[in-house]
């Protein structure tokens, strides 16, 4: 069992961190922007641009977990938009076209990105990243490797830690659905406070992880 960065130019790893983000995060708002946008635009592109880092780990041959992260939540995504937005504009036009029901979806994410980059522009200058998705096979939820102590969720997300705090970052935050209870107590247990929050008309809670504990705390 390793723990392995994402190799953008690898189409099988790539679709393999794609189709379990689809399959066991069917309700994050990414999801909603269809399944070619993660398999041709968001893990392959954005990763290869540095503008998302994503970490693997892989059993047997069989990629089964991954965290994605970022150190610029506030512009990730619109400077990869503004990047590629030709290539871009046709994918999401082909998916809106074999399902027309997609298009609300893909406004209410645009809203609710434009809003959360609106919150993370208001942060302190010392630095906030983001932890933007994490799933790891039910099988392998539990399991901890034999070479360490630590289940593979908790290794995959000190990995994100470990590319924020090389960032200079002092702090991550993390969004999860109210709904998603495994998320919920999984950064609770990590030490993460949160805060209800309410964007595009939906609830969500805010963790924060911090790397450096604020002076005074």
């Amino acid at each position: 069992m390793s723990l392995e960065r994402l190799d953008p130019g690898n189409a099988a790893d790539v679709k393999s961190v794609a189709d379990l983000h689809i399959k066991y995060l069917a309700e994050s708002p990414i999801v909603k922007m269809g399944p070619r946008f993660l398999r041709e635009f968001y893990y392959p592109q954005l990763v290869a641009d540095g503008l998302i880092g994503c970490t693997l780990c892989r059993a047997g041959g069989q990629v089964v977990g991954f965290i994605s992260y970022t150190d610029r939540p506030a512009d990730f995504m619109s400077i990869g938009l503004r990047r590629h937005f030709i290539h871009l504009s046709w994918l999401l036009s082909v998916s809106v076209l074999a399902r027309p029901a997609m298009l609300k979806d893909l406004m209410f994410v645009l809203r609710l990105m434009r809003g959360r980059a609106k919150d993370s522009r208001k942060e302190s200058s010392a630095g906030c990243g983001e932890a933007l998705s994490m799933a790891v096979m039910p099988e392998y939820q539990k399991h901890i490797p034999p070479d360490g102590r630590k289940r593979i969720a908790v290794r995959l997300f000190e990995s994100a830690v470990e590319y924020c705090r090389a960032k200079g970052l002092e702090r991550i935050h993390l969004w999860v659905q109210p709904s998603n209870l495994a998320a919920n107590l999984f950064y609770s247990a990590m030490g993460c406070p949160f805060e209800k929050m309410v964007f595009a008309g939906a609830a969500v809670h805010l963790y924060t992880y911090w790397i450096k504990e604020p002076a005074g705390k």
